[in-house]
């Protein structure tokens, strides 16, 4: 430091040879010794350098001149790119000097005696820098010193040099540097490994496991010396005013997130680097260091990236740079190889400012900072405090440190929470009070999400986990999840509820909670939800024992309707209506209630509770408009007022041989039906009462019962042949048999054809399935035949191979179509049926075989069976583009041009073994004809063939 009367006295130096921790922390933080001074003003000009070389009394050696001029050369090199231009250095004199000073000497008072030697006067922009020919500078006994500079006024001042080494260009440049008013570029060390730390009240770190390291920024001109001369940082440059003045981006105070670009802090863009201030008063500096200019040969691995720097505080009697490092844990050695900050890592300031850096590449860095919880919430809570007057006058600064991290103002009547997920909200009053009770922001509430707001003549306040709500008759009570949803889904205090009348309170042994509320509560469990329970319901639930009893817990809200209401619980239903009173429904009978539509549905309310019955160990419930009926094979089913109760009932209900109902009582115009275990019950106003048995059920079932077509029944079940039965409908007859089961023939020409051969009782005997459609008619099986039934063909009977080859053909949707007419008897004990396209034909020799079509009329034409052609033996068949069918006496072909004509006797057997249509003769152009006594002939397209009976047949080809 340089003292008024222009002496120096050792306070700091450049020893790259000494112990970063060499001496105290006291020593090197005393504000009684330095070599530059704070706020010093921007300079600009060139500092007029004296360049001594000088000899000491015990070494008259001289010194390398030639490198001593040289580095003065490098350090007004250096310090005009660092200030624009603005700041440099030139040697207005060298000249060696004998002095009168020794090696032995602290440097302080070598460089004293030096000056008195001289004669030297400091005064601005002079410097005096003296080179002697020691190894190195003592002080305190101790060598390895490279060198000292005192400042006066931050544009003078001197600089004593051991003679020129690898390290003198950088130490003299460094040396300069205090004659310019900086000291140097330290580190944050902290042994626990925070990140950040405060300026404490006795002027040293709040934390005492931090210290600031000196030198240890390394990557800074001011720090430890080295070869290289790094650019001093953009802290150092902001104070003294370094540049053109537009190298720094002033970002303000840190509040919401901004996004910055950085450049490489050795370049020359301008805003390369940014600044901004933290609710601490600090500022902190961000700044790319990337391997450009000074930079280019220091700004590798972890010291290429983003540099955060501050003003080293706990040293302020200098100006002291402090970098705070990714990792502030003391480094080995004299160099922090990772000094800078990565994509990805986060820093955060003591007051929970953070900066991320979101990138960094070739040419920039993308950075983000966002305030910390003071520093966002100082906008917003004094908006809030200007909408709300009455909350009166601050009584404490914002201040943060609490939950997520959030902030707060204490004001006369109340406080100002804000948090960065809920805001600035009001807090006051009896609810604020209450809050307290609960641990007010830190506690399972959380952060108030709105300002208070009246209802109902009292008030709420929402907050992240849950509400407050207050009146004057109730006072405070929190409501939660999803018993306050279902509370303010119901109107809150507007609501049927009214206001709470105390907190929720757990329940047993399942995770239950119930809250009381001024008419009625709340009730809620992981499995089922929270359903309020109120009213009469409530008081009927109180008798049975609340959720403890058999009904547990409630399963839903209550459901109004039918001039009553009821509701569902673990258990069990509770109805009321004003007629019957609050009743219960256990489990199975509740659950056919609902399903049945409740008190809304046809059953009613009930009118009385449950009663065991004997048979199968079920139950009855009476309700307004029938019963229900329980049994565990059949669930609980109701039957309905009306006359199929009352038919029920007298055939002894459950304990009768009908059973405990399968289904509901359907409901018609004048109509009732229901099925039960033993059998359905149908009613009519026409018929009465009338029981379908289990047997016929089925059928009836399988036909669509009273929707089906057989309708209603009109009669009971008559039995008939061979152990059957029968039973009388609207629209048909069902029929059942033992081995067949029961199936229905539907009123119509179908049933007059059945009846025609007496039914059941006749040749067909009962039948085998339903009537099914086809086409425009509709065909039923028997066990002995078929009835097929149209409306142009009428109802006819099938049977047996003409049956059987009918259906092969594909029935009515076949190529015969619908029959027309019912089996006739032919000579030489063969039969006939006809068809809509034609007729079939069966005998003991042939089979069933159709003949129809132009063949058909050929045939007809011929005497059909009766004729010398006989019963067809084949069915028609495709040839050479016509068509061939095969008789007994001979065959019919026909072609689209021939039409069809008969062959037959010797004349057919050659035709047919000449290849018949598919050979040469092709087919016939005419019948045979006689051509003489014992002779005949037949034409055809490719001949004739003759016959003679003493010769036999002839082709003659055309």
């Amino acid at each position: 430091m340089t003292e008024p009367d222009g002496t120096v006295r050792s306070a700091v130096e450049t020893d790259i040879s000494a112990m970063h921790d060499q001496g105290t922390a006291e020593a090197f933080n005393s504000p009684t010794g330095g070599a530059a001074r704070s706020g010093a003003a921007a300079a600009s000009g060139t500092i007029k350098v004296t360049l001594v070389y000088a000899t000491l009394t015990d070494n008259r050696s001289g010194v390398d001149q030639d490198a001593a001029w040289h580095s003065i050369l490098a350090a007004d090199s250096y310090w005009r790119s660092s200030s624009n231009g603005r700041l440099g250095m030139s040697i207005a004199s060298a000249f060696p000097f004998h002095t009168s000073a020794n090696s032995g000497m602290d440097y302080a008072a070598m460089m004293n005696q030096i000056k008195k030697d001289l004669g030297w006067r400091d005064s601005a922009y002079k410097a005096l820098v003296v080179y002697v020919p020691a190894a190195d500078l003592k002080s305190g006994g101790y060598g390895g010193i490279l060198g000292g500079g005192w400042t006066t006024g931050g544009v003078g001042g001197s600089v004593l040099m051991p003679r020129p080494s690898a390290f003198s260009k950088n130490v003299v440049t460094h040396e300069l540097g205090h004659v310019l008013g900086l000291l140097h570029a330290n580190s944050l060390k902290c042994n626990n490994g925070r990140s950040d730390i405060w300026i404490g009240a006795n002027g040293r770190w709040a934390d005492g496991q931090c210290t600031s390291r000196e030198y240890g920024d390394t990557s800074d001109l001011m720090g430890y010396a080295q070869y290289n001369l790094p650019v001093i940082n953009s802290f150092f440059w902001d104070s003294r005013a370094f540049g053109r003045g537009d190298e720094i981006f002033n970002a303000g105070t840190a509040g919401q997130s901004a996004t910055y670009t950085l450049r490489a802090w050795a370049g020359s863009a301008a805003n390369r680097a940014v600044k901004f201030r933290d609710t601490s008063g600090e500022t902190y500096y961000l700044e790319l260091r990337l391997p450009v200019g000074y930079d280019t040969a220091t700004s590798v691995g972890g010291n290429r990236g983003v540099k955060i720097l501050k003003a080293d505080l706990a040293n302020n009697w200098a100006l002291n740079s402090l970098v705070v490092a990714p990792n502030t844990r003391d480094f080995a050695g004299y160099t922090n190889a990772n000094s800078t900050w990565q994509a990805g890592q986060t820093f955060t300031a003591h007051t929970g400012t953070t900066v991320r850096i979101n990138s960094i590449n070739a040419e920039s860095a993308s950075i983000t900072i966002t305030g910390g919880a003071v520093a966002r919430a100082i906008a917003p809570i004094s908006e809030m405090r200007a909408a709300h007057p009455e909350l009166g006058a601050a009584t404490s600064q914002v201040t943060g440190g609490i939950r997520d991290g959030g902030a707060y103002q204490n004001f006369q009547n109340g406080v100002i929470l804000w948090s960065p997920a809920t805001g600035a909200r009001i807090s006051m009053g009896a609810i604020r009070a209450f809050y307290g009770t609960l641990g007010f922001q830190e506690g399972f509430l959380g952060y108030p999400i709105a300002n208070e707001y009246g209802s109902a003549g009292g008030a709420i306040q929402d907050y992240q986990y849950g509400k407050i709500i207050w009146s004057p008759s109730t006072g405070s009570s929190y409501v939660l999840g999803a018993i306050g949803n279902a509370y303010m889904a119901k109107g809150g205090p507007a609501g049927s509820l009214g206001f709470p009348t105390g907190n929720e309170w757990p329940l047993g042994n399942r995770g239950g909670v119930v809250q009381s509320f001024q008419r009625g509560a709340i009730y809620w469990t992981p499995t089922t939800g929270a359903h309020i329970v109120g009213g009469a319901i409530q008081t009927y639930y109180g008798t049975q024992g609340y959720e403890a009893g058999f009904l547990g817990f409630p399963t839903s809200n209550e459901t109004h309707g039918g001039g009553g209401a009821f509701q569902t619980f673990e258990g069990g239903t509770v109805t009321w209506s004003p007629s019957t009173g609050p009743l219960h429904l256990y489990r199975g009978m509740a659950t056919a209630f609902v399903r049945h539509g409740g008190a809304t549905g046809p059953l009613g309310f009930p009118t009385g509770l449950e009663t065991s019955l004997a048979s199968q160990s079920g139950a009855v419930q009476p309700f307004q408009n029938g019963a229900l009926y329980w049994s565990a094979p059949t669930g609980a089913v109701p039957v309905l007022n009306g006359g199929v109760r009352d038919a029920y009932n007298r055939a002894g209900a459950a304990a009768g041989f009908l059973g405990y109902p399968l289904s509901g009582t359907i409901n018609e115009s004048g109509k009732q039906t229901q099925v039960f275990q033993g059998g359905r019950v149908s009613w009519t106003n026409a018929s009465g009462a009338r029981f379908v048995y289990a047997g016929m059920e089925a059928g009836y079932a399988r036909s669509g019962g009273p929707a089906g077509p057989l309708g209603y029944p009109t009669g009971n079940e008559t039995s008939s042949a061979r152990g059957g039965a029968t039973q009388a409908f609207e629209n048909g007859i069902l029929y059942w048999s033992p081995g067949i089961g029961s199936y229905a023939v539907i009123r119509g020409p179908l049933l007059d054809s059945y009846r025609n051969i007496n039914a059941e009782k006749g040749g067909l005997g009962y039948p085998t399935g339903n009537p099914v459609t086809v086409g425009r008619g509709s065909i039923q099986a028997f066990e002995k035949g078929r009835i097929a039934s149209s409306g142009s063909s009428g109802a006819w009977l099938l049977f047996g191979a003409i049956d059987g080859a009918y259906s092969a053909a594909g029935g009515p949707s076949g190529p015969f179509g619908f029959p027309t007419g019912d089996e006739v008897s032919l000579p030489g004990q063969g039969v006939k049926q006809a068809f809509q396209h034609g007729s079939m034909y069966w005998s003991a020799n042939t089979g069933a075989r159709f003949v129809g079509g132009a063949v058909g009329t050929l045939y007809d034409g011929l005497k059909g069976e009766r004729g010398y052609l006989g019963y067809p033996t084949t069915n028609e068949r495709r040839q050479a583009g016509g068509v061939i069918q095969d008789f007994q006496g001979g065959s019919v072909l026909w072609s689209p041009t021939s039409g069809a004509l008969p062959v037959h006797g010797a004349v057919r057997s050659t035709y047919l073994a000449a290849g018949a249509a598919e050979g040469r003769l092709g087919f016939p152009l005419a019948a045979e004809k006689s051509t003489g006594p014992g002779t005949a002939s037949q034409q055809f397209q490719g001949g004739r063939i003759d016959w003679s009976a003493a010769v036999g047949t002839t082709i003659i080809w055309r």
